[in-house]
Formats: C-alpha cells, sequence, structure tokens
C-alpha cells in the first residue's frame, strides 16, 4: 500500500479469476484487467479464453461483448431498461462460494438462480442474463474492478454492502466489503432500495 496509494494510474490484473472454476475444468474461469485512475476503475477487459467470450467497456464509452468472430462487438444496455418481465428474478451465484447468507437473502426475495464462476457473473448482469448478484463472502479487489467497469457502463451498479455506496479501490486492504450487484433494470426495484436503506446483514 505505501507504494501504490499515490498512484494516480495504475493496472490491476487477475491472471485467473475462478482457480476452483479451472481445477473444476468447468471452463468458466477468466482473466481480468482493470485500468484505475484515482482509485476508481475506468476501463475492464473479461475474458473467458476456454469459453471465447470477452467483455469490455471503458468509462463513458459503452461496455460491449465481443463476438466469436473477434471482429463485431456487441453494445450492452447503454440506458436504464424496463422492469423485467420474469416471474422469478434471477440472482447469480457462485460455483463454489455459496454462503447462509447468500441463500437467506434469495429465499427473502423468492429469487430463482444461475450459478456461474468467476467474472462471469458480472458480465451476465450487463448483458442482462441475470437480475442482481449478490455476494456475500470474500473477494479481493482485481476480482471485481474489471466487471465492476462492464457492469457500470451497461447501466448497472454494485453497491457495498457496508458503507452502501459504490466500491471504493486502492484501499489499505485489497478485501471487499460484502456487496449486491444489480442490472441496470433492477435500479430502484424494491430489492435494490430495501439493499441500500436498511441492514440486511
Amino acid at each position: 500500500y505505501e507504494e501504490r496509494r499515490d498512484l494516480e494510474s495504475f493496472w490491476l490484473i487477475d491472471p485467473l479469476d475462478g482457480t476452483k472454476d479451472f481445477l473444476a475444468k468447468n471452463d468458466q474461469f477468466t482473466i481480468n484487467i482493470a485500468l484505475l485512475r484515482k482509485g476508481i476503475p475506468i476501463l475492464g477487459v473479461v475474458y473467458a479464453p476456454a469459453l471465447h467470450e470477452l467483455y469490455y467497456a471503458y468509462e463513458n464509452g459503452g461496455a460491449f461483448y465481443l463476438q466469436n468472430d473477434g471482429i463485431h462487438a456487441t453494445p450492452l444496455a447503454l440506458t436504464k431498461a424496463p422492469q423485467t418481465t420474469r416471474e422469478r428474478l434471477i440472482a447469480g451465484v457462485s460455483n463454489f462460494h455459496d454462503t447462509k447468507q447468500t441463500q437467506d437473502f434469495i429465499a427473502l426475495y423468492h429469487l430463482s438462480t444461475l450459478k456461474l464462476g468467476s467474472a462471469l457473473k458480472l458480465c451476465a448482469l450487463a448483458s442482462s442474463k441475470i437480475d442482481l448478484y449478490p455476494r456475500f463472502n470474500g473477494t479481493k479487489e482485481w476480482d471485481i474492478a474489471a466487471g465492476n467497469v462492464i457492469l457500470k457502463e451497461s447501466g448497472g451498479i454494485l453497491i457495498d454492502a457496508v458503507t452502501k455506496q459504490e466500491l471504493i479501490y486502492n484501499k489499505p486492504d485489497i478485501r471487499n466489503n460484502h456487496f449486491v450487484a444489480f442490472a441496470h433494470s433492477q435500479i430502484d426495484s424494491k430489492i435494490y432500495r430495501e439493499f441500500r436503506e436498511l441492514d440486511m446483514l
């Protein structure tokens, strides 16, 4: 921290996010690359090499999914969309890092679940495959920064469970607080409002 605390900008790289996914050979591991300026992620790349999936975003430039041909990029939602028409909202959950607190949150709101590895959960939010991502166990800054940019540029948001604000980076302790991330369609929803207003921990 003494070396990095005063850096104007720096790269934050996780060369293998989803180590357990890699070992399980389920293909859901990623390479995460983020550029931070003044503690805020401004560029993010999440690449799942075994799935040939690449997501990227940059501040005020939008979020994109690069198709398998490696040429054509599909913009992810850049503006707030109407509330989802799904009968039950879908929560992204980790393949290997589930907790009782996460299960209690899912039960409270009668959510369906989709298991995903690594930063693919944040990318699934950005592409509206899931609606929210409750994370009530440990992550590090390099796990989240790249996906955070992609989510934010798609119109979504990631909220710290303690501060009820967006996550901050380049902290003395690189561990993140627990959080819930919301797709663009869920901003101002009942779950979003209650999470920001109530102590749910």
